[in-house]
């Protein structure tokens, strides 16, 4: 077939259709790209204005640290080994575990992602509780804390990060105000003083100090909440005494 009798042909002219859909089709998706992109500080001032349920104090992005006092690089996240055994629920690092004990025991990780502490004293913990929901999902929670002079007085809130919490979560929609209540209420603020942890029917602990929270027919996500929350109080018990929980006008954001 000759070039020009080609270029008259059908199969040319399909060609050519294909193409021009093609070049449309990109670039209404480049275009929606843009228009719907979502910064990161957009992001983080979406959740901010939710959990103060109002205007934003000036607050500081203090960042993440390791227990050396290494602040790790933005976006990195610091993991943290969680236990539970019939007798306790408990961070690797403050029990002396065997490799034996270590065996006998759920493991789970938690996350810490990133801190933000406001000119209220206010702190603010984005962790996430990783591979330990349904299906091996993930949640992740901001928790915010009321900070005493050497640990954290209260939980105050705790919102679910619904575009980071993994679609597998399919029963999410159950985790309402009445769930997140379960970490700030009086039996709550007692476990947080007193050095407890939150735990699940799941995780079947009995020991004194330790509070069930838990979603009825939900309990995977329902620990993988607990070891979110449960990741960030230790972050805050272990880093409060060393002074970086600080806000500072310098490093502030109105």
């Amino acid at each position: 077939m000759k070039a020009k009798e080609f270029f008259k042909s059908n199969s040319f002219k399909c060609i050519l259709v294909l193409l021009i859909i093609t070049l449309v089709c990109g670039t209404i998706i480049a275009a929606c790209a843009v228009l719907f992109n979502v910064s990161d500080e957009e992001r983080l001032n979406r959740s901010l204005t939710k959990i103060y349920a109002g205007e934003v104090p000036a607050y500081s992005d203090v960042g993440v640290y390791t227990k050396a006092g290494e602040k790790l690089e933005a976006g990195s996240g610091r993991n943290i080994s969680l236990f539970h055994d019939k007798n306790g629920f408990y961070p690797e690092d403050e029990t002396e575990l065997n490799k034996d004990e270590k065996e006998r025991m759920s493991a789970y990780t938690a996350v810490i992602q990133q801190v933000i502490v406001d000119e209220r004293g206010t702190c603010l913990v984005k962790s996430k509780g990783k591979g330990c929901g349904f299906s091996g999902g993930s949640v992740t929670v901001w928790v915010q804390f009321t900070l005493g002079a050497s640990a954290p007085e209260r939980i105050d809130k705790v919102i679910n990060v619904g575009n980071e919490t993994d679609s597998s979560q399919t029963l999410i929609g159950q985790f309402g105000d009445d769930f997140f209540a379960g970490y700030c209420n009086e039996g709550a603020t007692a476990t947080v003083k007193g050095g407890g942890w939150f735990v699940t029917d799941k995780m079947s602990v009995e020991s004194d100090g330790n509070i069930d929270v838990v979603s009825s027919g939900a309990t995977y996500t329902s620990t993988a909440m607990d070891v979110a929350v449960n990741g960030a109080l230790y972050y805050v018990r272990e880093q409060l005494p060393s002074g970086r929980l600080v806000y500072t006008a310098e490093g502030g954001k109105a």
